[in-house]
């Protein structure tokens, strides 16, 4: 699954396994794309997307890392992960659809 970036207003952008997430400036608006099976697109559902889609409302995203199949995103107060975190041994953690504060 391929989206195809025709702007140039993005501050950063970061690849994960098959999933693809970027702020864009200077807006701060945060946005994601390609497979979504453990919701790491932080849109709320598992269905994938195609296109590039914003993630929430919230215009104040500073920093955005996209795992295999979970996403961690940056504000200036708060830290926020999404999807399906692989841990130690196999285990894994799950943070949910949308993004949930870390403490």
């Amino acid at each position: 699954m391929v989206a195809r970036i025709t702007d140039d207003d993005w501050d950063v952008v970061s690849a994960g396994a098959l999933h693809t997430c970027g702020i864009k400036s200077p807006e701060g608006t945060l946005w994601c794309w390609g497979n979504n099976s453990y919701g790491q697109l932080g849109l709320g559902t598992l269905d994938n997307e195609s296109t590039i889609t914003q993630v929430g409302s919230d215009t104040d995203w500073v920093e955005v890392i996209a795992g295999d199949f979970h996403t961690c995103a940056r504000k200036v107060a708060a830290t926020y992960c999404w999807g399906r975190k692989r841990a130690r041994r196999g285990r894994c953690r799950a943070w949910g659809l949308a993004p949930v504060t870390l403490p």
